[in-house]
């Protein structure tokens, strides 16, 4: 696992418990003001079968902790993306076993839970994310 900075720096990071591509990633600050990274869903091959990932794992001690498995998505899905706002980490769609795309938003919880926060208008995978201050001069 490698973090990459806006300035194109890298730090290389613990190896996950579940190796994935495809997956989602964010961060979040704790009560305590300390940095969290998480990665979640994405996929993986295993026996030459394509298996998705409901696991969610945290690195909470960046310099010297482990990755932690902790709450499972809903349902194992890849090629989801995630945005942090305001502290919270939300997951965008991604895709099912059946190659059915998703619509769901959900939003990761500091007490280690997702919740459905809502529904896309549109069903998407493998789509972009990003945070804006302001769209209020871009859409009508």
């Amino acid at each position: 696992m490698t973090r990459y900075s806006r300035t194109g720096q890298t730090e290389s990071l613990p190896q996950l418990n579940v190796g994935r591509r495809n997956h989602a990633c964010g961060s979040y600050l704790t009560d305590e003001g300390d940095n969290v990274l998480l990665v979640t869903g994405g996929g993986h091959v295993s026996g030459g079968e394509w298996i998705s990932l409901d696991s969610t794992e945290v690195l909470e001690d960046i310099m010297a902790g482990t990755w932690r498995l902790t709450a499972p998505l809903p349902s194992g899905r890849y090629g989801l993306r995630a945005a942090s706002v305001e502290n919270n980490i939300f997951v965008f769609g991604g895709t099912d076993d059946d190659w059915k795309s998703l619509s769901d938003i959900l939003r990761y919880n500091k007490n280690h839970t997702w919740e459905e926060v809502g529904q896309m208008k549109e069903a998407r995978r493998w789509h972009a994310v990003a945070v804006m201050e302001d769209v209020s001069n871009l859409c009508p």
